[in-house]
């Protein structure tokens, strides 16, 4: 009752006429501008695998295409269901701005007195005080997944946080970054700078493997630009890892905070599900996908660590076969070492 009650609720916004923005005061470059480079730069820029976004002219051709997809709410692709599980990197337009972006379609598409152009996300940490790693060409033709590897030449450091930039994302799905092994994150089109939470970070020495794992939309077409990864530095912290839990229940045999989670299902359109049940009774849902969508994988960030205490079990349920939550978290303790058997 509870999901069906959530649809409906996203379904009843496209009918909705609002009152509170009068279509003839808004312009693009004032209005639309922005939440156009917050909600849609990241997939709708120059070179990608959608209709640019980064103009006026470009944005005007579009506006009732625009007012539609996020009137039903497809766009920004964001598959999770909402209330369930409370995550920082969720896309989607809020109410005022979907009201901006209707009444900017419904006025006659005003651009406004200053031309303020789009598609281009300003990092939120100082790029000077990062650190660069160019990957070479990367493969498209040669299969779904390449492994793109580069090294790292700076000083070690603890990594608080990063950002990449693809040289030519047409291609591109999604990109998983290991530095010797260890997961960094995961990265798709629609990320921006990515930063890990208050002294958690990961420690990365002088020469060691970064790894792009490539992801690609389609198995053929020229090599590509691989891009570059920024990587910014931070004052040290909790380490952070990850670990796959499959299909049915785990229980976690020591306490950790969850910093993301990932769910994925074996068929496309399946429902996936992931809930922590703590030993004192108290449930946290962490994500429900209602509709699974293999194009656009998502890493689910929580705007707070989750605490799950050692004795937390951890359901991963889907219509489909088979299904996996990937968790990034940070042990706050060191597991108990089992018992030798008798």
């Amino acid at each position: 009752m509870l999901l069906g009650g959530v649809a409906t609720v996203c379904a009843s916004l496209a009918p909705v006429v609002f009152a509170h923005v009068k279509p003839a005061d808004v312009t693009y470059a004032r209005d639309v501008a922005p939440i156009l480079e917050k909600r849609c730069a990241g997939c709708h820029a120059p070179g990608g695998a959608t209709p640019a976004l980064d103009s006026y002219e470009q944005a005007r051709q579009w506006a009732r295409g625009i007012k539609e997809e996020v009137l039903q709410r497809r766009m920004p692709p964001w598959s999770a269901a909402s209330g369930l599980g409370d995550h920082s990197n969720d896309p989607r337009p809020t109410l005022i701005e979907i009201e901006i972006l209707t009444a900017w379609a419904d006025g006659g598409t005003p651009r406004g007195s200053i031309d303020t152009r789009a598609g281009t996300i300003v990092p939120a940490a100082d790029r000077r005080a990062a650190r660069a790693v160019r990957f070479a060409r990367a493969h498209p033709s040669r299969g779904a997944i390449e492994h793109v590897r580069a090294r790292f030449d700076s000083d070690r450091i603890w990594l608080s946080g990063w950002e990449y930039r693809p040289g030519d994302m047409r291609a591109i799905q999604q990109v998983v970054f290991f530095a010797d092994g260890a997961r960094i994150g995961s990265w798709v089109p629609s990320d921006a700078v990515v930063t890990y939470p208050r002294s958690v970070a990961l420690p990365v020495r002088h020469g060691a493997t970064i790894t792009a794992e490539f992801h690609f939309r389609k198995t053929r077409g020229a090599d590509i630009d691989a891009g570059t990864l920024w990587l910014y530095s931070g004052r040290g912290g909790v380490e952070p890892r990850y670990r796959a839990f499959a299909c049915g229940t785990t229980i976690l045999q020591q306490d950790v905070k969850a910093l993301t989670v990932v769910p994925s299902a074996s068929e496309a359109g399946a429902f996936v599900e992931v809930v922590a049940r703590r030993p004192d009774q108290s449930v946290e849902p962490m994500a429900a996908v209602m509709r699974y969508l293999p194009a656009y994988p998502a890493t689910y960030r929580f705007r707070t660590p989750v605490s799950l205490p050692r004795g937390t079990a951890i359901d991963v349920r889907s219509s489909a076969p088979d299904c996996t939550a990937g968790i990034d978290f940070i042990a706050m303790r060191p597991a108990r070492a089992a018992s030798p058997r008798p």
